[in-house]
């Protein structure tokens, strides 16, 4: 009783320091989609990690080995993306984020998940994942390149990751899981949850000769989510990803 009564108080006190302190409410809205992430299944207990740019110079993000169901506002981490030494609780996979941060001056938010279907995909089907089949994924992704396989907080991994995200706000790491980039949390959440969606349909259908959309779709497409201002990352689909 007096443990649950001292959660309600501390609960309390980040709502009311939230409200008054705009930087604290950044604390806690990304304990909340970790939170939410946790819940779908898109991680697990330790698993991924969630970052997010407080100016030119430093980054908040989650630390390592702490379940994110249960974050807290003062479990996050604070460091400058120009240091060479980082704090030590701060995520094995800092690199990942540093690096995309500093190829992408236009992202505010990093998020690395390890969505089930999609990462069993990139080994069982790679060749499928990156095909327009759904006019949604197309509109809300765009092309989505596959990382190779590097062992995870290496920093091979890092650049590797970078040079996908360069122009694209989706990447899958082979075997590992996906990143994605964006500008607010509901850009990252989205992109997070219909990469998932667009894996497990690949899956349930499962056929390479399935027919995608057509090259004019694709188009079509790309014209529509420019002007909507839904996606500005990648499109470059290759002749060999459309199937009639």
């Amino acid at each position: 009783m007096i443990k649950s009564l001292i959660t309600g108080i501390k609960q309390k006190a980040d709502f009311v320091v939230g409200k008054v302190c705009p930087k604290y409410r950044i604390h806690r809205d990304l304990c909340s989609l970790c939170s939410t992430l946790y819940t779908k299944g898109l991680i697990s207990c330790t698993d991924g990690n969630l970052s997010t740019r407080l100016d030119d110079q430093k980054i908040l993000i989650t630390p390592k080995f702490q379940n994110k169901s249960k974050l807290q506002p003062s479990d996050l981490v604070e460091y400058n993306l120009h240091d060479k030494t980082r704090p030590k609780n701060v995520t094995s996979e800092a690199s990942l984020h540093t690096l995309a941060y500093l190829r992408r001056k236009d992202i505010s938010y990093v998020l690395h998940t390890h969505p089930l279907y999609t990462t069993t995909m990139s080994i069982s089907h790679p060749e499928l994942i990156g095909r327009p089949y759904f006019p949604t994924s197309v509109l809300l992704l765009g092309k989505v390149p596959i990382v190779p396989y590097y062992p995870p907080g290496s920093e091979e991994l890092a650049r590797a990751c970078a040079d996908a995200l360069a122009d694209s706000n989706v990447a899958i790491l082979k075997g590992h899981g996906a990143v994605v980039v964006g500008k607010s949390i509901l850009q990252i959440q989205t992109r997070t949850e219909h990469l998932e969606w667009n894996s497990r349909a690949i899956y349930l259908m499962k056929n390479a000769n399935s027919p995608t959309l057509t090259e004019e779709e694709v188009k079509q497409l790309e014209s529509r989510s420019r002007s909507l201002g839904v996606l500005d990352g990648a499109w470059g689909w290759k002749k060999h990803d459309f199937i009639k």
